[in-house]
């Protein structure tokens, strides 16, 4: 069997860089939506109910994809990370008894 390791801080930083991409990408959204309200009252026509209906599909779209990133996350970090610590040190405890 293939011996595995995890390289747990570097684990922890890619969850934290996940998170800040996670806020960026919703941030950015959240933008373009209030961009879109604001031009919802001075924009009338079958154009831009088009235009608005698209971008609130879009915005259904960035909301799944932020529930399934965030679930990512929290996996990894209740998880991963703490699970493979934990994992390891028992497995030095176990070890050091047969020294």
């Amino acid at each position: 069997m293939a011996r595995q390791q995890i390289n747990t801080e570097q684990v922890a930083g890619t969850i934290n860089q996940m998170n800040l991409a996670e806020q960026n990408i919703n941030g950015r959204f959240e933008r373009l939506q209030q961009k879109m309200s604001d031009l919802e009252f001075d924009w009338k026509s079958n154009a831009a109910q088009t235009a608005m209906t698209m971008m609130y599909e879009i915005t259904k779209g960035n909301n799944a994809r932020s529930s399934v990133m965030q679930n990512y996350i929290r996996m990894l970090t209740a998880q991963v990370n703490p699970g493979y610590i934990q994992v390891e040190n028992v497995n030095t405890s176990l070890s050091d008894l047969f020294k």
